[in-house]
């Protein structure tokens, strides 16, 4: 889909210009079509008018090109029929072990200080559990728009997990997922913006989780100097801190040792299933 946005500090308007949809059999369709003798006119909410046009500006096909184009269809088509799973290539998963496959997705990310921001996630296997899996990611950078008086990034960036389970050894323990929200300005400096984890029961459902972070609070004037002017300070070097403080003395973990302050908020959506022998 093509759009146009409009905006201004009390609304946001988006005109859909065009769109593209290509169907099982290849076959590409424009909507509306590509302009052939009158141009497409448009009018928004506040009286102005546009006129716009939709042209192909695709090299024509020769033969040669067109066959080569068929015979990568056909690999497609022959690929896509490999991949479909029948009752004989079925994992199976012996009685003791229990296969978790989950699905996520970062949608946002709310009320953070800086514009351009990225989120960098660690997922905590927990014991009994195993992942062959990558267990780290990066989202890309997002620039925050203002909406309903709060600034938000929408990322819409999924990433999937399989987790065999133990049931002899696992103890019920949670999954956990550590969020590090970093910005980056226009000459290239990074500064952390947030800290957060959430708990993720390997229970099967789809679950919207809403994530509350907190930063470290620069105390003295140097480090409030460099971190405005170069950013870089403070942040922490081993972000399993963030769930268990070892150098805390009492049992409440809400003291980090640091002066804190509250930042934003992630939320992300987790889709689980699981699979095990009846």
């Amino acid at each position: 889909m093509a759009a146009l946005f409009f905006e201004d500090s009390s609304s946001i308007e988006e005109i859909d210009l065009c769109f593209l949809q290509v169907d099982d059999h290849g076959t590409l369709t424009v909507i509306p079509d590509f302009t052939k003798r009158k141009s497409y006119f448009f009018i928004n909410s506040r009286s102005e008018t546009f006129e716009y046009e939709i042209e192909n500006a695709s090299n024509i096909l020769k033969g040669s090109a067109i066959q080569r184009e068929r015979n990568l269809m056909k690999k497609i088509e022959l690929y896509k029929k490999k991949l479909k799973v029948t009752e004989d290539d079925f994992i199976k998963i012996p009685p003791e072990m229990l296969l978790c496959i989950a699905n996520f997705e970062i949608v946002s990310a709310k009320n953070f200080s800086s514009s351009d921001i990225f989120i960098h996630y660690l997922i905590v296997i927990p014991k009994g559990c195993s992942s062959e899996n990558t267990l780290e990611g990066v989202t890309e950078t997002c620039t925050c728009k203002t909406l309903n008086g709060s600034t938000v990034a929408y990322y819409g960036y999924t990433f999937s997990l399989e987790v065999l389970v133990n049931i002899l050894e696992f103890t019920g323990e949670s999954l956990k997922i550590i969020f590090e929200v970093t910005s980056i300005d226009y000459w290239g400096n990074f500064r952390n913006e947030g800290y957060g984890y959430g708990d993720l029961m390997l229970t099967p459902g789809m679950t919207v989780h809403d994530i509350y972070t907190w930063k470290i609070e620069p105390t003295t004037i140097k480090n409030k100097l460099q971190n405005f002017f170069i950013g870089g300070v403070p942040h922490l070097n081993d972000l399993f801190y963030i769930i268990d403080p070892k150098e805390t003395k009492d049992s409440q973990l809400s003291k980090y040792g640091v002066q804190t302050t509250t930042s934003g908020i992630i939320t992300f959506k987790s889709f689980i299933i699981q699979q095990r022998q009846s």
